[in-house]
């Protein structure tokens, strides 16, 4: 699928995902696609899925109360903007971009109360992470596990580690992986730890 435009679209209550964007089955992408104003609550699995995707943005959108992560970028998806959507309890992380993504920026999101990490950053490269509010999630705030090329600039990440765990802190650097991250610059942000503003274990 190419030039595509979602527009204040609800999908609630699904036995699977809300949006799931995919690209083909012989692995090329789909390209510019606009996900806009769109809202997805209480769906089994993620709120939105973007799934081999090239070129494309989300923004504006309202995931709450999914099953897993509020959004979830995947499978090698690059030059996408995630932008100015409000991620709000969902049963998994909030953000979560893996599996070789690339070239991912999130801008201006608001991620509030999800049960797991408020951003996931595994295996993914060259992201900007630019004044996000990152606040009362389960486990770190932002997790960074594997990756290189890693800015969180300009973001308040604050009060997360809600479920009590321990090993964690708002910016958490997981070097448990078989490769741990890389290049990270974590600059300019307001962090108000529990435990430490940034650990690496």
């Amino acid at each position: 699928v190419h030039d595509c435009l979602l527009r204040r679209i609800t999908i609630r209550d699904c036995m699977g995902y809300g949006f799931d964007p995919h690209g083909t089955v012989d692995l090329k992408p789909s390209k510019r696609i606009l996900i806009e104003a769109c809202v997805a609550l209480g769906n089994l699995r993620d709120g939105f899925t973007l799934d081999q995707q090239e070129d494309m943005i989300i923004r504006n959108c309202l995931s709450q109360g999914n099953g897993r992560a509020g959004i979830n970028v995947v499978t090698s998806t690059f030059n996408t903007v995630v932008e100015d959507n409000t991620v709000l309890e969902n049963g998994g992380t909030g953000i979560f971009v893996q599996n070789g993504s690339h070239s991912v920026q999130l801008n201006r999101n608001r991620i509030i109360g999800n049960a797991h990490n408020g951003v996931f950053l595994r295996d993914a490269k060259a992201m900007r992470l630019t004044d996000n509010y990152i606040t009362l999630n389960g486990r770190a705030g932002v997790r960074i596990n594997g990756g290189q090329d890693i800015s969180i600039r300009e973001s308040t990440i604050i009060h997360n580690l809600a479920d009590g765990k321990t090993g964690q802190s708002e910016v958490f650097l997981d070097l448990h992986a078989d490769v741990g991250p890389a290049g990270v610059e974590v600059a300019y942000n307001h962090i108000a730890a529990r435990r430490n503003a940034a650990v690496m274990e």
